[in-house]
C-alpha cells in the first residue's frame, strides 16, 4: 500500500527537487560592471530631458485634476488655489511644448532651396512644429 501511494504521488505530479543541469561559471564578485559608473552611462539629449519634463508635468496636471474632481465640497479658497495652480501648470506645459517643438525643428536639416522661388509657385518654406508651411508667390 505504501509503495502504491508513493507511485501515485509521483504520477499526480508532486514537485520533485530541482537539480541544476550545469553550474554557471559566472562569479558576481569578480564582475566589475556597475550601472552607475560614468563609462556605462549615456547622457540624455536636451530633447529627451524636455520630453521627460513634459511627461512629468502631464502627470502632475492629471493628478491635480483628479483631486479637484473628486473633492466637490472643498472650501472655495482651496478650490481657487487649485485652479490657480492648474493654470500655472498649463502655462508651464505650453512653454515646454513650445521649447520641445522648437528643438525638433532646429534638429531637422534645412530643406535645400527653402528661400528660393520653386517651380510649383510656392516660396519661403517654413517649419512650424511638425508641419511644413509654404507661402504662395
Amino acid at each position: 500500500d505504501r509503495m502504491q501511494a508513493e507511485q501515485a504521488k509521483q504520477v499526480v505530479g508532486t514537485p520533485q527537487q530541482h537539480v541544476p543541469r550545469r553550474r554557471s561559471r559566472y562569479i558576481p564578485e569578480e564582475d566589475d560592471y556597475d550601472p552607475v559608473k560614468p563609462e556605462y552611462l549615456l547622457p540624455a539629449s536636451p530633447m529627451e530631458v524636455e520630453e521627460m519634463d513634459r511627461k512629468l508635468l502631464d502627470q502632475k496636471i492629471a493628478r491635480l485634476q483628479a483631486v479637484v474632481s473628486r473633492r466637490s465640497s472643498i472650501d472655495p479658497r482651496v478650490s481657487l488655489h487649485y485652479a490657480n495652480v492648474l493654470d500655472e501648470l498649463y502655462s508651464e506645459r505650453l512653454q515646454l511644448q513650445s521649447e520641445l517643438c522648437q528643438a525638433q525643428v532646429d534638429a531637422e536639416p534645412e530643406y535645400p532651396g527653402s528661400l528660393t522661388v520653386l517651380e510649383s509657385g510656392f516660396r519661403n518654406r517654413t517649419r512650424n512644429c511638425g508641419s511644413w508651411h509654404l507661402e504662395e508667390v
